[in-house]
């Protein structure tokens, strides 16, 4: 399954100093012994000397990958951390610190993360994808209307105690009940890339199933491997005749997949890239959310969609998905296919700007004559 959370770990950089950033923050030290231990856990996995406290994780680095291996070493060293999508509410070590220490508080039950959590227009809600986290979406904020309220949705399982959902049907029934206590009426606005847009996209059919509006539904390069190959869904894919028919397809895919990224390395230099090992509680927790997601897509069963849909999708994946007959059209009669990128990484990094841009345009224009009230934070 593709993993746009956790990238595979880039080659380590030389040591900087703090006054090699362009910071916003002015330099603080740190107070106590919790802020000096995650002080030094921060240099040493970020690279970087002489952070202050009030530094922002995403004005330093702010990779999925990155994060994730902060939170193990704070697990290590602490016995104990939050989901790492806590950094979207706490992104400083100060405020890390102070969530740190209240954890023996029993936390509440939303999955709601407040990217952005104030402004007048209607909300965009989006899930996560297949390893649970919501980084990437702070990644879109500058190609949103300033004054658009972004809420990410983090996945059961990250929290100590958690069962992580198996199923689409569970999670948008759980996720529409998570954001109908922050907007209990519509209209909704949904987005998700990956694995979440497919949850996006269940999440709109149990909404208006429920009578609700959903003004827009935008899916981020959608899920597309072996294991969710469209008409093998939308048609009969437990037939006892499709069982030789899968496995020569994804033997097909498997190898034009392996043959296209050995031409991309050595024709445009594409790095031969290592894997980064998570070990422990936050290890287990990741592949129960994975195992967990997995076993929804290889179950899905979409069911057609009366709305409207926009794919923004890369070139690779552009005509499986805009298959008339087994594609995304055949589920819906209105659907729109914006390509961004050539292949599925491009669409999380060069193209993101287009990415970020399609997303607003399509609220924008479902929302332009309505206009809420604030959010809370």
């Amino acid at each position: 399954m593709t993993n746009t959370e956790l990238p595979p770990a880039a080659s380590r950089r030389e040591l900087l100093d703090r006054c090699d950033l362009a910071l916003s923050s002015a330099f603080a030290p740190p107070d106590g012994d919790t802020q000096r231990r995650l002080l030094s856990i921060w240099e040493n996995v970020l690279e970087i000397r002489g952070l202050g406290v009030d530094d922002d994780f995403f004005d330093i680095d702010g990779r999925s990958l990155s994060a994730v291996t902060l939170f193990t070493e704070i697990e290590h060293v602490f016995g104990k951390a939050p989901p790492v999508s806590i950094l979207l509410n706490c992104p400083t070590i100060r405020k890390l610190a102070t969530r740190l220490e209240e954890l023996p508080t029993p936390a509440h039950d939303s999955l709601l993360m407040s990217v952005r959590p104030q402004g007048r227009l209607a909300p965009l809600f989006f899930p996560h994808a297949a390893w649970g986290n919501v980084l990437f979406v702070r990644r879109l904020l500058p190609f949103l209307h300033p004054d658009r309220p972004v809420f990410a949705i983090q996945a059961r399982g990250l929290r100590e105690g958690e069962t992580p959902h198996r199923n689409f049907a569970s999670m948008a029934a759980d996720y529409v009940s998570q954001i109908q206590t922050f907007q209990p009426k519509g209209p909704y606005y949904l987005a998700g890339n990956c694995a979440g847009a497919l949850i996006a996209f269940e999440m709109a059919q149990r909404l208006r199933a429920l009578g609700e509006e959903v003004r827009a539904v935008v899916m981020v390069d959608p899920e597309n491997n072996p294991h969710a190959v469209p008409w093998l869904h939308w048609r009969n894919p437990d037939a006892w005749h499709m069982g030789p028919w899968k496995f020569v397809v994804r033997l097909a895919w498997a190898v034009r997949h392996r043959f296209r990224r050995m031409y991309q390395r050595f024709t445009i230099g594409l790095p031969v890239r290592s894997i980064t090992v998570i070990t422990g509680p936050e290890r287990e927790r990741r592949e129960a959310i994975h195992s967990g997601v997995k076993a929804a897509v290889l179950a899905f069963r979409p069911r057609p969609y009366d709305g409207k849909l926009t794919i923004v999708c890369c070139a690779n994946r552009l005509k499986s998905l805009s298959n008339p007959i087994t594609g995304w059209p055949s589920l819906s009669r209105q659907v729109e296919f914006v390509e961004a990128g050539g292949s599925h990484d491009d669409v999380f990094d060069a193209a993101l700007p287009e990415v970020g841009a399609t997303i607003e345009r399509v609220i924008g224009h479902s929302d332009r004559e309505t206009v809420l009230g604030e959010h809370p934070a």
